[in-house]
């Protein structure tokens, strides 16, 4: 008696303990000695590249940016490598703006057999954010291709493809090294391929999450050459449906086949000055050169000229074990879900398992349920916000306990949708509860397929076993033999797709989303994964009814507890803090700025009194004496009823960026700018409309703008400069160990301003 009973839990501990391994398989790889044969990567060995690229903060056109390039330069001279650094003003067109900046790349290649053939280009940037020393974004990226460099020209094999390294200045300032290495319109066109890898954090898995479209050849090189493959259709479609770009970007809007790939754990030290080469995990890295160093060995000796297939849709079944099919059978299988959700339904009247009352509240049970969720997830994470604001202040409210929310938000769900069907399950029978959760989950999937082809396989597998699953068990007659052996068999596998990816999609959904408002919409793909559960969860309910709800909300309580127990701040989870020092020349007063909500411990003295502009907090501060930004006419001529207006643009001290803002709407209709790159001016021409230039990498030569504007108009604009570091004034203390300056490339900056009315 006692072990039937027990059965009835069976199914749900396994299918839980199917979901735990399957996110303790989603880690990188163990970390390689360095006494390692040399022919295999090392992460101990990368590790003393890092300490050296990420030894300090080197933004574009800062000395310490200078450094680095420089050693990554004469490193791959040291290996043999033809190396080159190539200085030129990158300018780039984003919405109505122009990105400018003089850039210093540092391209190395190794000579292959095949002189004209197409090259694999190799490539992440060398620069920071401004306050960071960027361990993993991207200094990991960095590391890893100077070992796979050191490995392959170690080893004196002669690949038939050129492979080049490419090292690109100014990601972090709009893409700008890449956008200057793609201008070179005929070493573009010699790249067959690209490699990039980039770092949004401190640890994880190394994930592939973005290829072209036609992605078809591009997933099967990496699924055969890559040492731990990891990526999926979801991360592709997501990404691409993102506002977020890497230097991989330039090269697939110029339609170069390529893989992105990148870590996204310890989000919150992104970007962060606790993003130092001591805090990256090493396995991450490890990741990183293993799956680079296999897709070298192998794109370097195969033909680069034909990369395009159909799409393929691709996913980790577990661990590393990849898998692909191509995304046109999705809708096949879509059809094939719906035809099979009617023969179900017609079973289930046929054997009087379900009935139309039934099958109607299932359905729109399962949708309030599923709202309630929705809505009971956003109330917590405001809630969380609202008692916690210094989160606010990292990259999606993230913080260094994160952890213990996501855990909160996904136990208070699953305990609203444990007592709500705990107490349905008296009311309803199993069948008809079940019928109602698929009909709408096929709706949903046939939503999501339509906003996300490829990716379609992460509801559809799961949603298809589980209709064939009960069309089994309806077939069986399994449902009048109270949970017999096989129910417990077919009822097990029928959900193995499901946990095998929705728990690990929910987890790094959490990680890339943290606690902002939309982690509350991650309760959508927990009630998908609940509703296929709901057989085994009645199972489990006939065991003891309230026993499930009932953990899951001591899970919350705990989770929120010990949120809070860790919720405070130290030397080792640093408080980020963002300041601006702003002199405005035409006020002639200056200003503290910060976007953040509250103010800190040291923060507090910038700001006893502050009022609110423009988002921002604001408070009067002591006037330096600095040199304000100059624009000189350097010509102003009417062409063809366009007024041609060629302006100089410097900054009255050392500054590293400089941006032009026009203010009079649908003034300018074009823009050309002109750096002196390496001394050669470098003209290069944006699409209008026209709104400004935000410049970097900016030195005593200033750079030139031909504004094309509307004639007999004034033109309005206003010139900001900015340097790194706050001015030092009497009672103005220095923060304390457990509060760094904040992400952002305005903080921790003097910033001078000037408007100018022509």
């Amino acid at each position: 008696m006692a072990f039937a009973i027990m059965k009835k839990i069976v199914p749900l501990i396994a299918v839980l303990f199917l979901a735990f391994l399957t996110l303790r398989l989603n880690k990188p790889p163990e970390v390689v000695s360095d006494n390692a044969p040399d022919s295999v990567f090392s992460a101990k060995r990368a590790y003393t590249y890092l300490k050296v690229v990420a030894g300090a903060p080197h933004s574009t056109g800062t000395e310490e940016n200078k450094i680095v390039r420089q050693y990554i330069a004469d490193v791959c001279r040291g290996m043999g490598l033809e190396t080159q650094m190539q200085n030129t003003t990158s300018v780039r067109k984003e919405g109505s703006s122009v990105i400018a900046a003089n850039v210093y790349n540092v391209i190395a290649t190794l000579k292959g057999k095949q002189g004209n053939g197409k090259r694999l280009l190799v490539m992440s940037h060398f620069d920071s954010q401004p306050n960071t020393p960027g361990a993993g974004d991207d200094g990991a990226g960095v590391a890893a291709m100077l070992e796979v460099a050191r490995i392959i020209t170690a080893s004196k094999k002669t690949f038939n493809n050129d492979i080049v390294f490419l090292f690109t200045d100014a990601e972090e300032s709009g893409l700008s090294g890449a956008q200057g290495f793609a201008q070179d319109t005929v070493m573009l066109k010699s790249i067959g391929f690209v490699l990039n890898v980039e770092g949004r954090g401190n640890s994880g898995v190394s994930m592939m999450f973005e290829v072209n479209p036609e992605n078809g050849w591009a997933v099967r090189q990496y699924m055969q050459a890559a040492k731990y493959p990891v990526g999926n259709s979801m991360a592709y479609e997501v990404y691409k449906n993102l506002p977020n770009d890497t230097d991989y970007t330039i090269f697939r809007r110029a339609g170069i086949s390529g893989l992105n790939s990148g870590f996204v754990d310890g989000y919150v030290n992104y970007h962060s000055p606790n993003d130092k080469p001591e805090n990256l995990d090493l396995r991450s890295l490890q990741h990183h050169g293993d799956n680079l160093l296999g897709l070298v060995k192998h794109l370097g000796n195969i033909s680069l000229e034909q990369t395009k297939a159909p799409d393929i849709t691709f996913f980790n079944v577990s661990g590393y074990w990849m898998m692909s099919y191509s995304s046109s059978l999705n809708i096949v299988l879509l059809i094939a879900c719906s035809v099979l959700l009617v023969v179900l339904i017609v079973m289930g009247f046929r054997k009087k398992q379900v009935n139309v009352k039934g099958v109607v509240s299932g359905f729109f049970i399962y949708f309030g349920t599923l709202i309630l969720m929705l809505l009971i997830g956003f109330g917590v994470t405001k809630l969380v916000l609202m008692m916690y604001p210094f989160y606010g202040r990292f990259y999606s409210s993230n913080s260094y306990n994160s952890a213990h929310y996501f855990i909160a938000l996904t136990a208070i769900e699953a305990t609203v949708f444990a007592f709500m069907y705990q107490w349905l399950s008296k009311k309803l029978a199993l069948q008809s509860l079940l019928t109602g959760v698929l009909i709408l989950e096929v709706i949903l999937l046939n939503l999501f397929y339509i906003v996300m082809p490829s990716a379609a396989f992460l509801l559809l597998l799961p949603i298809l076993s589980s209709i064939i699953g009960n069309i089994i068990v309806l077939h069986r007659g399994e449902q009048e033999k109270s949970y017999s052996d096989a129910w417990i068999v077919i009822n097990i596998l029928c959900l193995i797709p499901a946990m095998l990816w929705l728990p690990l999609t929910i987890s790094q959904m959490y990680t890339i989303f943290g606690l902002e408002i939309i982690a509350a919409g991650i309760a959508l793909v927990l009630g998908i994964l609940l509703g296929l559960m709901l057989p085994v969860l009645v199972s489990a309910f006939e065991f003891r009814p309230k026993l499930i709800g009932i953990i899951a909300a001591v899970i919350f309580v705990i989770s929120i507890v010990t949120g809070h127990l860790t919720s405070g701040f130290d030397e080792e989870h640093p408080l980020q803090s963002a300041v601006t020092y702003q002199l405005r020349g035409e006020e002639n007063k200056a200003f503290w700025l910060t976007r953040s909500k509250t103010t800190d411990e040291w923060s507090q003295q910038f700001f006893p009194e502050f009022e609110m502009e423009f988002g921002r907090m604001k408070s009067e501060a002591p006037l330096l004496s600095l040199g304000l930004p100059t624009a000189t006419v350097v010509s102003d001529t009417i062409v063809n009823n366009i007024r041609l207006l060629r302006i100089h643009c410097a900054a009255g001290r050392d500054a590293l960026t400089l941006a032009l803002t026009i203010h009079t709407k649908d003034l300018a209709l074009d823009a050309t700018v002109i750096g002196p790159a390496g001394g050669v001016p470098q003209a290069k021409k944006a699409a209008g409309p026209f709104s400004g230039v935000y410049y970097t990498g900016l030195d005593s030569r200033g750079f030139d703008v031909i504004l094309e504007l509307t004639p007999n108009t004034p033109l309005e604009f206003t010139l900001l400069d900015r340097s790194m570091g706050l001015p030092k004034f009497d009672g103005i203390k220095d923060q304390p160990d457990w509060i760094i300056h904040g992400n952002g490339s305005a903080s921790n900056t003097i910033q001078v301003t000037k408007k100018f009315t022509w």
